[in-house]
């Protein structure tokens, strides 16, 4: 109900305010500060729908709109607590035990697949932030080699896709 609504509404915003404004003005900074605002109203929400996702492990994809994207948008979500002073330390811990979760899950569903870049890339970067190496590093044996010219999704891509997971019947 109204949290779709919002949700929709943010899409609509954050598309118009960080892909659509080319130039700065008055209304591209009315945008972006509404669409902030109601980002961080709704960052709660979205943790908490990534991780029912992940306490209920559907069978969906492993592509950027399915279990990628939900490991990616849980992992950026750690990497913005700590660099916040102020974060809410139980969310950041919360956030960080189901990701334990997540990769157990992803381990056990991608049986040698190949995935994709960004999950290559997010799991590089876990291993880089000595989050849980030694599993993240199982995993990306079976996947490729990321390699520099393969960037993390942007800010905005996550929060596009997060929504979109969001706002789909999983």
């Amino acid at each position: 109900g109204c949290q779709f609504i919002l949700l929709l509404i943010l899409d609509k915003l954050l598309e118009a305010a960080l892909l659509g404004c080319g130039s700065v003005n008055l209304l591209g900074d009315t945008l972006k500060f509404i669409a902030v605002c109601l980002l961080d109203i709704l960052k709660d929400c979205m943790d908490n729908r990534m991780v029912a996702l992940i306490n209920r492990h559907p069978d969906i994809d492993v592509d950027f709109f399915g279990m990628a994207g939900i490991g990616i948008y849980l992992w950026w979500r750690v990497l913005q607590l700590e660099k916040n002073a102020t974060a809410n330390a139980d969310q950041l811990a919360m956030i960080k035990e189901h990701l334990i979760y997540y990769l157990d899950w992803l381990e056990e569903v991608i049986n040698d697949e190949p995935f994709g870049d960004e999950l290559c890339v997010m799991l590089a970067s876990m291993k880089e932030h000595n989050f849980c190496p030694t599993l993240t590093g199982r995993i990306l044996e079976h996947g490729k080699i990321a390699s520099d010219d393969m960037p993390f999704p942007s800010e905005q891509e996550i929060l596009q896709n997060t929504l979109k997971i969001c706002t789909c019947k999983i």
